[in-house]
């Protein structure tokens, strides 16, 4: 693979560590009220294939976890992911996903592990599979349960809610952030598609490029309501800072033209230019 071609692995592995995880711990640590996470059990719903939180997690001492519908995961194996993605997507997607993309991942992990300097072990991963409905494990098995741009993919949010709540123990918290749809990058489509025509997912000019639901932060903070005690629900942006928080940045702001106020007139500004969400919530006791 050329320097060109592997440089995501970089750039992916920084940002994962700086942004998403040291961050994630922050938050972490001021949601347990002064205890130990090392006290906490922690389960990551919905991890993907290259797990990296669960990784940092463990290789810093920490008891964690996590579960994906992925039908196998990076630590699985070459041979697992080629038979996998065979099944998923055909030969040569299969072949491109064990060969180069596979070898970018060992190389986004050695990036990532000389960040955190430690080192990770993949077999000692506690990494499940599971349908997408029920969780795999038992009731209040978790203190803390997280996730990282996974509910705009969920399609039954009040299940999804209830099987969080089910695997926490009484007094758990619960730091989840998604994606919002209602951005311009929040299609998840390509550059060429969003500078063409930012929220053009919304107006159906150029559709999303998978299953997203439009729940707005209210309705998923709804959701969580109905098992929770909501704490927050704020702006978060590309580098994972909080709205309010030195160095926010909104997301096409300066793209909101008055034809696209013309066009979008059930949308606030602040909605069509916010990235994504933090959802912060306790089980009650």
């Amino acid at each position: 693979m050329s320097a060109l071609s592997t440089q995501w692995c970089v750039e992916d592995a920084i940002h994962d560590y700086r942004d998403v995880y040291l961050k994630l711990v922050g938050r972490l640590e001021e949601l347990v009220h002064g205890r130990s996470l090392s006290d906490a059990r922690i389960l990551e719903l919905g991890c993907g294939y290259s797990y990296p939180n669960v990784a940092l997690f463990h290789a810093n001492g920490l008891d964690a976890c996590g579960v994906d519908i992925e039908r196998v995961f990076y630590r699985d194996g070459r041979v697992a992911t080629l038979r996998a993605r065979l099944r998923e997507k055909g030969l040569l997607r299969a072949i491109y996903h064990a060969g180069p993309l596979y070898s970018g991942y060992g190389r986004f992990f050695a990036t990532l592990s000389a960040l955190a300097q430690t080192t990770i072990d993949h077999a000692a991963l506690s990494i499940h599979t599971y349908d997408g409905q029920r969780l795999p494990f038992p009731d209040e098995s978790f203190d803390a349960v997280c996730s990282n741009a996974v509910l705009e993919h969920v399609h039954d949010m009040g299940s999804f809610v209830g099987e969080a709540a089910r695997v926490l123990r009484p007094g758990g918290v619960v730091d989840m952030v998604w994606h919002n749809f209602f951005s311009p990058s929040g299609g998840h489509r390509t550059e060429t598609e969003v500078a063409r025509s930012p929220w053009g997912h919304i107006t159906g000019d150029s559709p999303p490029s998978c299953y997203l639901n439009r729940m707005r932060p209210n309705e998923i903070r709804e959701a969580f309501d109905r098992c929770f005690t909501v704490l927050d629900v704020a702006g978060i942006d590309r580098v994972y800072s909080l709205k309010g928080q030195e160095g926010y940045m909104p997301e096409g702001a300066e793209l909101l033209s008055p034809e696209w106020r013309r066009r979008l007139p059930a949308f606030a500004d602040d909605l069509l230019a916010t990235r994504g969400f933090l959802l912060q919530a306790v089980r009650d006791r």
